[in-house]
């Protein structure tokens, strides 16, 4: 059964079962100006249409309405959890079936003047959701953005220009039909607030390594779960072009 959206627009978006539908949201701010956070990030969850509601639309539901007390909103920034809705969390990123992806660029990253910082970040999470989709079946792809004034004109810009190639035996390459749209904050959709999350720990965890600290914990159950081939975290150190892999410090 097709899904829908209303979008950030007033519009309404209808996806079909055999679309990738990757969730994305943004951390820190492209200026790397930020003193105690300096660093930008894009993230979140990759998932076919047809699971979504299986393996994160429901599941999130369950845990805002059992563990948080009917919680009509869950985001990251604004968490103060106990240690049971802790458990409950790493659970739900340990074991549910989606991809999660992020690239993080750090204010110490070597990038090439020509470049700009959400461009950088745009490309090498285009790469991420590239390399997870090769966990699923499916014959477009559509990336669900949370809107916001500031960065919709740059994700417009940048994001739009992700594309993902399909090579066949025969050695043919066919680009895959992609196009994207924007999701209020406001409408609370699971897909938005797990790509929160992912986000938000991708950021959190490219502030140790700047810093050079400890990974933080909760890194580990949302980038390592149980099926290895659906995590890609990118933490850029130099990019000379966007014609390549940027150079990570690691790629877990």
């Amino acid at each position: 059964m097709a899904l829908s959206f209303t979008t950030s627009d007033g519009g309404t978006s209808y996806i079909d079962d055999d679309t990738l539908l990757a969730w994305i949201d943004e951390t820190g701010s492209e200026d790397l100006k930020d003193p105690n956070y300096p660093l930008f990030g894009l993230g979140g969850c990759v998932i076919d249409a047809k699971r979504y509601a299986a393996e994160v639309q429901s599941p999130w539901q369950k845990i805002k309405k059992d563990i948080f007390g009917g919680a009509t909103s869950l985001h990251a920034t604004d968490l103060k959890a106990t240690p049971d809705q802790i458990a409950a969390l790493s659970k739900f990123f340990d074991y549910r079936g989606f991809g999660r992806v992020a690239s993080i660029l750090p204010v110490s990253a070597n990038i090439a003047p020509t470049l700009e910082n959400y461009e950088t970040c745009a490309y090498a999470l285009g790469l991420r959701i590239a390399k997870v989709s090769a966990a699923f079946r499916y014959n477009s792809v559509v990336l669900i953005v949370e809107s916001s004034e500031r960065g919709d004109p740059l994700a417009e810009k940048w994001l739009s220009r992700i594309s993902i190639l399909r090579e066949y035996e025969s050695g043919r390459k066919e680009e895959v039909p992609m196009r994207h749209f924007f999701l209020p904050k406001q409408l609370n959709e699971p897909g938005l607030e797990v790509a929160d999350f992912i986000a938000h720990t991708a950021g959190r965890e490219g502030r140790a390594r700047l810093r050079g600290k400890e990974s933080v914990k909760d890194f580990k159950h949302v980038f390592h779960p149980r099926n290895p081939r659906l995590s890609e975290f990118l933490y850029i150190t130099q990019a000379d072009s966007i014609s390549g892999e940027m150079t990570p410090v690691t790629t877990e």
